[in-house]
């Protein structure tokens, strides 16, 4: 790495990504090399790879592509949790960047998106997050799109947050508790509110840059295992419904300062922010995520 802070620090999260993460990867060299009028040379970024509690070979994989490219890092991380990785990324690595890139390591860049979020970062320097938007590929997807256009928000395929809300992270210690399922919602509650529940909550602290897009493979519907990987989302959902209710409980009545270590010392004092109504289909999931968290909350106890 050079003496000078990169412009761009890339944390890819991955769990159990052997047979995508190449390909992520790729997509991010791709898009700086098309960079215009090489505006992000190789010396411009690096990228680190949060390898978390993988039981596959995914550090082998990324180890491997990291003997041709020396912006590749590999960071094995032992526990298998995305809000801990990030942790790690924001606190203990702790690189030094202009504009810190977040994305997940099923996903691809597409195009010079990743120049697309360093220039807006540069534009827009008094908001507090960038968001990408997901390419088309059906399923709700151009909902997602205009939605996110329209309300603002962050998908965590992909985002960006800029060096001087970082430095403020870190200054505060804020963390994200381990276990958070959805941890673009809780860092865009903080970027909302500006890391302080005194000044509002005002959406126009993200900006949504429209020409950065990524894409994923889409579920293929017809496989039995697709359809287990389907079902298991959907209780995840449902406990990032709750645990939702929770964190809002704390941002609004505390702050971040007093996000919990450990989901599972919230639900200890939260549990009543949990009341089950109709959600269609969702409620059955909502059900089975009650009892996963009376389960957790039992085993703290």
């Amino acid at each position: 790495m050079k003496d000078s802070n990169p412009a761009l620090a890339i944390a890819v999260f991955a769990h159990n990504e052997s047979a995508r993460i190449t390909a992520c990867l790729e997509s991010i060299r791709v898009s700086i090399i098309n960079s215009p009028c090489n505006a992000l040379p190789e010396d411009s970024f690096q990228c680190f790879v949060l390898a978390n509690g993988c039981s596959d070979n995914t550090a082998q994989v990324v180890a491997e592509y990291q003997k041709q490219y020396s912006w590749v890092n590999l960071v094995d991380i032992k526990e298998g949790d995305k809000s801990n990785a990030w942790n790690v990324f924001v606190h203990d690595v702790a690189v030094e960047a202009e504009t810190y890139i977040f994305m997940d390591g099923d996903c691809e860049v597409v195009g010079d998106s990743l120049y697309q979020l360093y220039q807006y970062q540069k534009m827009h320097p008094n908001k507090n997050a960038l968001a990408a938007i997901p390419m088309d590929i059906g399923r709700g997807t151009k909902q997602q799109i205009i939605t996110m256009v329209t309300r603002g928000g962050l998908a965590g395929n992909l985002y960006a947050l800029p060096h001087q809300f970082i430095k403020r992270v870190r200054t505060e210690n804020i963390k994200l508790p381990i276990g958070t399922i959805g941890e673009d919602s809780l860092v865009g509650a903080l970027a909302c509110f500006d890391l302080d529940v005194t000044k509002g909550w005002d959406r126009t602290r993200i900006g949504v840059c429209e020409q950065a897009r990524f894409t994923y493979e889409p579920m293929g519907w017809l496989s039995w295992r697709e359809w287990k990987v389907y079902y298991r989302r959907k209780q995840r959902y449902s406990i990032r419904h709750w645990q939702n209710k929770m964190i809002k409980a704390i941002l609004t009545t505390k702050g971040p300062h007093y996000l919990p270590g450990d989901v599972k010392d919230m639900y200890q004092h939260y549990l009543q922010e949990i009341k089950l109504s109709w959600r269609g289909l969702d409620t059955y999931f909502d059900m089975l995520a009650w009892r996963q968290i009376n389960k957790d909350t039992e085993q703290v106890k």
